[in-house]
């Protein structure tokens, strides 16, 4: 018996360290405010968004990502 039941992940607060928060239940980027799917709200695949599409940002520390996610709620609350 195969049942299709789907496993809603859910953001957690580590996934800042990948550079993403969410937005509307899906992974958000800080850097370049892509939204991915909720499919994508995986550890290992938001990581391989940062090291391919901002690989700058690798090393960068936690405050980063704060400060980052800290202007983007401050530009869609204008």
């Amino acid at each position: 018996m195969t049942s299709s039941t789907s496993r809603k992940r859910s953001y957690n607060e580590a996934f800042l360290d990948f550079g993403f928060t969410v937005l509307n239940g899906k992974p958000q980027c800080v850097i370049c405010n892509v939204t991915l799917s909720e499919e994508s709200m995986k550890p290992n695949k938001l990581k391989r968004h940062l090291q391919t599409q901002h690989p700058e940002c690798l090393t960068k520390p936690h405050e980063f990502f704060v400060e980052k996610l800290a202007s983007l709620q401050k530009k869609n609350c204008a």
